[in-house]
């Protein structure tokens, strides 16, 4: 069962969510990820929606306040705690999802 944090999520986060959680596959880590950097993106904020998940990323990590909520939600998702000295070296799409990798213990 997903935490309520996730209710309002897009039903294919949320299942992948349940996945990952039931048997946690390091080819999720990437689409979960993606899922809830979208969630945070507003629907008119500008980017196309052929957008990748890096400039998506990117984007939602202009505003410090929706990058912090990402980052819980991340937390909660993976159950894991991730300490401000690794956040720091996060610059991009690439490297949170190396960060998470790491911390779940997955490679892919």
């Amino acid at each position: 069962m997903t935490h309520h944090r996730f209710d309002a999520y897009h039903p294919e986060t949320r299942a992948l969510l349940e996945q990952y959680r039931a048997a946690p596959d390091p080819e999720l880590i990437a689409p979960l990820l993606d899922g809830i950097s979208r969630y945070y993106l507003p629907e008119d904020a500008g980017l196309d929606k052929s957008a990748t998940t890096e400039e998506r990323y990117a984007f939602a990590a202009q505003d410090s306040l929706t990058l912090m909520e990402i980052i819980l939600d991340v937390q909660d998702a993976f159950e894991l705690r991730i300490p401000d000295s690794d956040l720091r070296e996060v610059t991009s799409f690439t490297t949170f999802l190396a960060l998470i990798r790491q911390k779940t213990g997955q490679k892919s």
